[in-house]
């Protein structure tokens, strides 16, 4: 399963979770700090969206004519 997500020990993943969920607590005070967060936020953004719901198909006239 490791190789699967691209490491070497699902402990990395934990971590790399665990560094995320502290992203929740907010920015550090200073510029410093929010610039520091630039580059999670980039990996944050490469993650893979949420499937959408799909609008249902409408029915064919043809069939409903039967």
């Amino acid at each position: 399963m490791a190789n699967a997500l691209g490491v070497d020990d699902l402990n990395e993943v934990g971590g790399r979770i665990e560094d995320l969920l502290e992203l929740t607590k907010g920015p550090g005070k200073g510029l410093m700090a929010k610039l520091q967060l630039l580059p999670r936020l980039r990996e944050i953004s490469k993650f893979p969206r949420a499937p959408r719901a799909r609008p249902r198909a409408r029915r064919s006239s043809i069939a409903t004519t039967i």
